[in-house]
């Protein structure tokens, strides 16, 4: 980069005064009165610049995807396990990061974590010491190096995950002793993606537009994909990474943007589980196969076996 390109790029930062009132002002915003259109504005006026880190899925490895079997009915198809789903069966209100009505492949990178994140959401609608639940994991195979982001440095994490808070402190040190920005500048970006991180890894969700700050990083993640140009179209993010909240930050959800999904993965098998004994406080539960896939047809309709 040119002293000027440099300069340039610096002029798009806050103070860091500003940056951290700012990041006040933003916690404080009424989510549920405030629609993503404002959200988006009010952040374009002071953060004319979001970091995103950058990381890669290798080619085939594993993604595992899980659906609660409702009133224990298992699934027939291959249809009802990913995205491709008649519109009625998307989430009409916000997630951790898709709009209303928008289809994101949710998806952890163990089965454990996978089952966790959606038996989480039922765990106020049973006693989770004595009631079951079933789940169907799937499992999906990477066609090819999967570009994401990960959204990791929130404080609660890093005191959990050693491993990402050697990353950072790596990252933070290199880019520092390169002296090609100023001290400010990285501090402020920093804030910034921490700010974010922090609504990933947020826990306590009173309502699902609680959500909207993650989903908006997501959303800015998209349409910065857009003015890539076609000849590095292969940069382009498929999606982002972020620590399982379910299971105290110990494992990884993957949120992959669901265009051209089928040249990114691949259904592999699924298996049922029973589970129960659920304590997230301590990020263990119990389970125990009870069925798995015999084998399912070109027209991803699947066969059971009972265990």
């Amino acid at each position: 980069m040119s002293k000027t390109d440099i300069n340039t790029f610096e002029n798009k930062f806050p103070s860091i005064e500003k940056a951290k009132s700012f990041i006040k002002e933003l916690r404080n915003i009424d989510l549920a009165n405030t629609s993503l259109e404002e959200i988006d504005n009010l952040i374009n006026r002071v953060f004319k610049y979001i970091p995103f880190q950058t990381g890669t899925i290798n080619k085939g490895e594993i993604l595992f995807r899980v659906r609660v079997n409702k009133n224990q009915s298992g699934f027939e198809n291959i249809s009802q396990l990913g995205l491709n789903r008649r519109d009625k069966y998307l989430d009409s209100d916000y997630g951790r990061a898709n709009r209303p009505n928008e289809s994101i492949f949710y998806c952890s990178d163990n089965f454990g974590l996978a089952c966790a994140e959606v038996l989480h959401n039922l765990k106020d609608s049973f006693n989770r010491k004595t009631k079951i639940a079933v789940a169907t994991v799937s499992e999906w195979e990477t066609l090819r190096t999967i570009n994401i982001s990960p959204v990791f440095y929130s404080e609660a994490v890093l005191k959990v995950r050693k491993d990402v808070a050697n990353i950072k402190d790596s990252i933070s040190k290199f880019y520092r002793s390169k002296e090609l920005f100023k001290t400010e500048t990285l501090d402020v970006s920093d804030l910034i993606l921490e700010f974010f991180c922090d609504e990933f890894s947020k826990d306590e969700i009173s309502v699902l537009s609680d959500y909207k700050f993650s989903v908006w990083y997501m959303w800015k993640l998209k349409r910065m994909n857009d003015l890539i140009h076609p000849q590095f179209i292969e940069n382009k993010f498929d999606g982002i990474v972020y620590p399982g909240v379910a299971m105290r930050y110990k494992g990884d959800n993957i949120a992959l943007i669901a265009d051209d999904l089928d040249k990114k993965i691949k259904f592999k098998t699924a298996y049922e589980l029973l589970c129960t004994e659920f304590d997230f406080e301590n990020a263990i539960f119990k389970y125990a196969k009870i069925g798995e896939l015999e084998s399912f047809d070109t027209n991803g309709n699947l066969k059971w076996r009972i265990i």
